[in-house]
């Protein structure tokens, strides 16, 4: 008899089941041995293995998985795969072979428990009886004192606003008697930022006068419609009186109110104040989920931004003046701050400017008896503070007999983290907090599961730091470590203002304008990580190349940077998130790179190699340099997209649009996409936004990233909707049944002669006593009221109308191809558009008898097919793909205009009758000088000036005899007519920017693009440019009638 057969019951099955997985498991492993086996035999050599091939391995194995395992047991045989891969990766890293990009496991889900008990379930009739007995004493009473009003006004913050923490009950108070500012926020917010000392969690450390380190998180105290009553009660009263009673004054009163008869030492123990939130939870109208009650009732690790980053971020911005250079995106430029007093700097040596990790990995991966006299000569190098700790922190290690192999390690678990957060620090005046900072940023983006290894090397690291820079004792390892947040929001203004400072850069190129906006924008818009962005390769992009108007990327693995866990691998659905003019900036940008067959998205100018993210930094940081928003980051950037996201996945579009620059329409898209048409009530949305931030679990979401929670759980928690009856709000603010309802006809039911109060908090804040907060640009107003959301927000071209170039060249290329036009026209034309746009590409290289005319297409291109060549012929340079755009955007302008769409139309018929593809230039005679200047001042509004050139040559002929002595003809210059030409040219275009040259044997003028080879030496060649544009609107002419 078996084990299994002498067990029964639930035993057995237990047993069976267990047997099965271990089966499943093993079989998933000898599937994953065959196939690595299969893999390598094919791939012989181990160092060349794509992402690609390897990606298809991950997906052959998931497909037998499917097959022959249990749906049930897939997500342990998914485990397995990973499993395994880990340990090649393991025998991959001991050959100092790349390692192979993870694959993905399947994650279990798990209902959310409820966090109240059965002890608060069973309270609930007692919290409503003594809210109950609280209105029949405000009835009964005819006055209130000023210690009564401040007992019932925390009450009701109990009661209503779900704050039960007799420390935030405690500031509050001290809030109340300091006559501390409240705050009008958004429409009808009332808010009391406050500060609770912590010792573990917060978002400030300050240092006392006997140099301890205090730990404070901030809280916003968002006030509920009945609390706003006994606010503007108090207040009056306050005014009225000096003495403020005493807190155990003010504590003794609620316990009598509530009917326990509590203290200040008591307090702790008081059953309302443990048990009330199943009160509010269960109020008309709330819908708080299990991690908005946590965040209200303290137990959800979460901080705002601090009081002064509210009040910073309710403030204007202007547009900075810092001056940029490509000078300055192209190579690691730091300024040391101290640049001013050094009396020296003409002739200090020249800072190193090299990737310090990249080098000393170098030395590393090197000869090993060399690498302590490198790493020595690297130190005697003008390095910048940080990265010369970093060298002196190297050689400790190698000098006290460790291993090359952990040097490696150690240096690229926080090496790149250092210097990012270091960046221009002299470390001169650097205190304990300013570690603690520069630390917990490199904590804060490694993978939570392996923090033990990274505290292991952070002490490491500032253990050389106090022994050779005589940094101060902290504390890093172990659980007596506070972790300190660095909380920050970005207005939109200041968003803007960055996009706006970029823009008007005159030093910068075009192509460092366009990278660092579409940067700025990603770092916005999807909250991805720096390295994240910088890492993304031109494949990881996907998109519908029929219609072009879905954008996703795709953030996985790759040779350029890992991700900090599997959660990390995720979809950005860029056509949700970006505005459309974003989109439209970054499809432009997209397409130039790919274009190129560029390998990373974002590189040096016209290179392959990557951008690097410490010369990003420095942008950033001279542009908010002299403004009040000094101190961000791009991680920043990152804190304020996830908060964003969380305010848009959970609260009304109406508060939405007081933090973003979202329309509501925008607001509902994003909503919709990330939970669904039907999901007005959601248990996704916690989901969605870890998925959105890249999480593994919403801890992290919570305590580091989320800062607008306060916000959010209050405002699901004001949907409640609360009444009083009017004889107590009149005796509470002094109003009258008139005044109510001139304010708002809602606010008051005469039947039962009681008080909406959410229809009056406008009218209540204009009598409280605050300091508004609010841009005076976000006056918006509902779209709800005037249509149904789901209109039809396509934004049309000027130029080509419905569609877009890329659609129109598409449909062109696949005709080309062979395609019928029924069949290229299908997805995203209209039939009647397609055949008008094929008819007039085929009439541009026909002649009417039919013959090609090859004024248009050379006849040295191929034909694809059987099908003539219609498309206008690519470009060949990457300068030139990127002024196509600049073109484009001009025309975008020029044809918003009747008046200049009526003189660009002649101007393209004066194109096609001088063009021909046998010569690159348009040639007019000195008899057509009006069309020249015409079509010359037509040309520069699309393509500026300074591109293009123009040849203007006095040629006469004039008989002469030749070598074999016949009468021959030769070409003389008439070199005054021709500088009487060239002046009279110049004083009809004095700002012309371009080159204006002599040269030539035509008699008349001629006008060309410069070639982007200038540049390259080959300075007489011209560029086909300006045929592709105007063979463009010559298709498309027509279109946008």
């Amino acid at each position: 008899m078996t084990q299994l057969e002498t067990l029964h019951g639930h035993l057995r099955r237990s047993a069976k089941a267990q047997d099965k997985r271990t089966q499943a498991l093993q079989h998933t492993k000898e599937m994953c041995q065959h196939s690595w086996n299969a893999f390598i035999k094919e791939h012989q050599s181990p160092e060349l293995i794509t992402d690609e091939q390897i990606y298809g391995v991950y997906e052959a194995l998931y497909n037998d998985i499917e097959k022959s395992v249990s749906a049930h047991l897939i997500p342990f045989a998914l485990f397995e795969r990973k499993r395994f891969f880990d340990n090649i990766n393991e025998a991959r890293k001991k050959r100092h072979l790349p390692l192979l990009p993870k694959p993905i496991i399947a994650v279990r889900p798990q209902r959310p428990k409820n966090i109240n008990d059965f002890d608060e379930f069973l309270y609930l009739t007692k919290a409503q009886n003594v809210v109950a007995q609280a209105f029949d004493k405000w009835q009964q009473r005819n006055t209130f004192s000023l210690l009564e009003s401040i007992s019932w006004f925390l009450f009701s913050l109990i009661s209503f606003a779900g704050y039960n923490d007799e420390k935030i009950l405690q500031e509050i108070y001290d809030y109340l008697e300091q006559k501390k500012p409240i705050y009008h926020m958004s429409n009808d917010i009332l808010v009391m930022p406050i500060r609770l000392l912590s010792s573990d969690y917060g978002n400030e450390l300050v240092t006392t006068e006997n140099d301890l380190d205090e730990v404070y998180h901030t809280r916003l105290i968002i006030i509920d419609d009945i609390s706003r009553l006994w606010l503007l009660k108090l207040q009056r009263q306050h005014q009225a009186q000096n003495q403020f009673p005493k807190y155990h004054q003010v504590i003794k009163r609620l316990g009598e109110f509530i009917g326990e008869k509590f203290t200040v030492k008591s307090i702790h123990r008081s059953s309302y104040l443990r048990h009330t939130a199943i009160y509010w939870q269960t109020l008309p109208e709330v819908y708080l989920d299990v991690q908005l009650v946590q965040v209200l009732t303290g137990q959800q690790k979460q901080t705002s931004i601090s009081t002064s980053q509210w009040l910073r971020y309710f403030q204007g911005i202007k547009t900075p003046s810092a001056a940029l250079s490509d000078e300055h995106v192209s190579k690691l430029v730091i300024e040391s701050r101290n640049s001013t007093e050094d009396s020296l700097d003409t002739i200090k040596v020249a800072r190193f400017r090299s990737d310090a990790v990249k080098e000393i990995r170098t030395i590393l991966n090197g000869d090993k008896k060399q690498a302590q006299p490198q790493l020595i000569n690297l130190l005697t190098q003008n390095l910048y503070p940080n990265q010369e700790r970093l060298v002196r922190w190297m050689l400790d290690l190698l000098t006290s007999g460790n291993k090359i192999n952990t040097l490696k390690r150690y240096l690229s678990e926080i090496g790149n983290g250092f210097i990012a957060g270091t960046r221009t620090a002299d470390f001169s005046h650097s205190l304990k907090h300013d570690y603690h900072y520069i630390y917990n940023e490199i904590i804060a983006e490694k993978n939570p599961n392996k923090l033990g290894f990274t505290k292991t090397v952070i002490c490491s690291l500032h253990h050389s730091l106090k022994k050779h820079y005589q940094a101060p004792d902290i504390e890093i390892r172990g659980g007596g470590d506070p972790q300190i947040v660095s909380s920050h929001l970005i207005p939109n203004q200041v968003y803007h203002a960055i996009l706006s400072c970029i823009a008007e850069q005159e030093t910068l190129s075009e192509y460092y304008k366009q990278a660092l906006s579409i940067l700025t924008i990603l770092l916005y818009r999807t909250g991805m990580r720096i390295s994240e962005i910088l890492g993304l390769q031109v494949k990881d992009i996907e998109y519908d190349n029929q219609g072009f108007m879905e954008y996703n990327l795709i953030v996985r693995s790759n040779a350029h940077r890992d991700l900090k866990s599997d959660d990390g691998k995720r979809r950005i659905y860029l056509s949700v998130l970006l505005l459309p003019e974003e989109l439209e900036d970054f499809k432009r940008f997209f397409h130039l790179k790919e274009g190129q067959s560029s390998r990373y998205l974002f590189t040096l100018a016209y290179q392959s190699t990557p951008l690097s993210r410490y010369s990003i930094e420095q942008q950033l940081k001279r542009i908010l340099e002299n403004t009040a928003y000094h101190d961000l980051t791009l991680h920043s950037f990152r804190h304020n997209a996830i908060s964003n996201m969380a305010l848009i996945i959970r609260c009304n579009p109406m508060l939405v649009m007081q933090f973003t620059d979202y329309d509501e329409i925008k607001i509902h898209d994003i909503k919709t996409h990330f939970l669904g048409k039907v999901r007005s009530v959601s248990t996704n949305y916690w989901d969605a936004l870890m998925e959105f931030a890249g999480h593994a679990n919403l801890i992290t979401t919570f305590s580091s990233y989320i800062h607008t929670a306060d916000i959010i759980a209050s405002h699901q928690l004001q949907q409640a909707k609360l009444t009083l009856p009017l004889d107590v709000v009149n005796k509470l603010i002094g109003t009258s049944r008139m005044d109510l309802k001139q304010h708002n006809k809602y606010a008051l039911e005469s039947r039962d002669n009681v008080v909406n109060l959410s229809n009056i908090r406008q009218y209540v804040n204009r009598k409280v006593d605050c300091e508004q907060l609010m841009f005076a640009d976000k006056v918006k107003t509902s779209l709800l009221s005037s249509g149904p959301i789901g209109i039809d927000k396509k934004q049309y071209s000027a130029v080509f109308g419905r569609y877009s170039r890329e659609m129109i060249e598409k449909l062109l290329l696949d005709i080309e191809d062979g395609q019928a036009l029924g069949a290229a026209s299908s997805l995203n034309f209209i039939y009647d558009d397609a055949l008008m746009i094929y008819e007039r590409a085929l009439s541009l290289v026909k002649n009417e008898d039919g013959t090609f005319n090859h004024k248009l297409i050379s006849k040295r291109r191929k034909q694809r097919s059987d099908h003539i060549l219609i498309a206008p012929t690519p470009l060949h340079y990457n300068e030139e793909q990127a002024l196509v755009y600049q073109c484009f955007d001009n025309l975008e302008t020029l044809y918003k205009s009747k008046a200049s769409r009526h003189e660009i139309k002649p101007m393209l018929q004066l194109f096609y009758e001088k063009t021909n593809t046998s010569k690159s230039e348009i040639r007019f005679t000195f008899k057509q000088k009006k069309d020249f200047y015409k079509y010359l001042d037509t040309m520069c509004q699309i393509l500026p000036s300074k591109y293009w050139r123009v040849k203007i040559s006095c040629s006469e002929s004039e008989s002469c005899i030749n070598e074999k002595n016949k009468k021959s003809y030769r070409h003389v210059v008439n070199k005054a007519s021709q500088l009487r030409r060239i002046k009279e040219f110049g004083q009809k275009f004095p700002s012309f920017e371009g080159e204006v040259t002599s040269l030539g044997a035509y008699n008349g003028y001629a006008l060309t693009v410069i070639s982007p080879l200038k540049q390259k030496g080959k300075s007489k060649l011209s560029s086909a440019l300006m045929s592709y544009v105007l063979h463009f609107l010559l298709i498309v002419d027509g279109l946008t009638n």
